[in-house]
């Protein structure tokens, strides 16, 4: 079933490559994943706008957490009740993520199968170039873009800018929102947590981005890119 997948995902990167002045991997991947959010932009649409109306209910959710107490099933009722009055839904906000790690998974194998123009599973029928450029202002884009400082690999630029793009990102859906709740010393703070969770993500996505190959870093900054602008406008 994976391979199913995979070896179509190749194609049209191989495709892509040829068709795309300085047949480069990089602008492949770019032009594949805009063409995915395109695809999908109606559907990630209501995802970006179900993340941003999950995050202004949220010192709500918090209020009746505070209300209800040990009372499970009240606040479960409780908050059935405001996400149905909001027309909202937990679950609508999970697609951006149910697709990107498939795709990130993917991409990950096609470069590990090597995108290069005499791979075996290229369909005869695709064009493709003489050479595939897999560098990009140096860095070479089939392996992880670090450095090393006394053994230790330390993240160079694309894990640095796939961090940053993704602190933008949370930042974007989880903005402050108003809220009549009092946060007493010691009580649950959810802007606090909403700040933590703005520096967590980011920091995550670099150490991730740190292994994989800088290719694949390269999806996660056109596609993380493309919902920053996307929330922004919605």
């Amino acid at each position: 079933m994976f391979d199913q997948l995979l070896y179509p995902f190749l194609n049209i990167l191989t495709f892509f490559s040829w068709l795309i002045p300085g047949h480069n991997i990089a602008l492949s991947i770019t032009a594949l994943t805009l063409l995915v959010r395109f695809i999908l932009i109606l559907p990630s649409k209501r995802a970006a706008q179900a993340q941003r109306k999950m995050a202004q209910l949220q010192p709500l959710i918090e209020e009746l957490k505070t209300e209800y107490g040990d009372d499970k099933q009240g606040l479960a009722a409780a908050q059935m009740e405001l996400y149905k009055k909001n027309n909202a839904s937990p679950f609508g906000a999970c697609l951006p993520l149910l697709i990107q790690i498939p795709l990130l998974l993917i991409l990950y194998r096609t470069i590990y199968l090597g995108l290069t123009p005499n791979n075996p599973h290229i369909y005869s029928f695709v064009p493709r170039p003489d050479h595939i450029g897999t560098t990009l202002f140096g860095i070479d884009l089939l392996k992880p873009d670090i450095f090393y400082l006394g053994g230790i690999g330390i993240p160079a630029i694309l894990p640095w800018l796939a961090a940053i793009v993704q602190y933008l990102q949370v930042r974007l859906t989880t903005a402050p929102t108003a809220t009549t709740a009092k946060v007493a010393e010691g009580q649950f703070d959810p802007q606090a947590i909403q700040k933590q969770t703005a520096l967590i993500i980011p920091i995550f996505t670099l150490v991730i981005a740190r292994n994989f190959p800088a290719g694949v870093v390269v999806y996660w900054i056109v596609n993380t890119g493309f919902s920053v602008v996307q929330q922004y406008f919605v």
